[in-house]
């Protein structure tokens, strides 16, 4: 039913992002690249669990 809907509406299914091979490569640049990816993943995940803490914090002090 969802699926209808948003066919009606045009949305267009995104595109599949298809990542090189890094674990199979020797390119240092491509080795490279892939760690400053996971590091921006990371910082991610990072910022993201410091909100849900204090998000956590700050409802669990609204509840009591």
């Amino acid at each position: 039913m969802i699926g209808t809907w948003l066919k009606k509406r045009g949305h267009v299914k995104p595109v599949e992002i298809v990542e090189p091979d890094y674990a199979a490569s020797d390119d240092p640049k491509l080795l490279k690249a892939r760690i400053r990816e996971l590091q921006k993943r990371l910082q991610r995940a990072e910022t993201e669990k410091e909100i849900l803490k204090k998000a956590t914090a700050y409802f669990a002090s609204q509840h009591q």
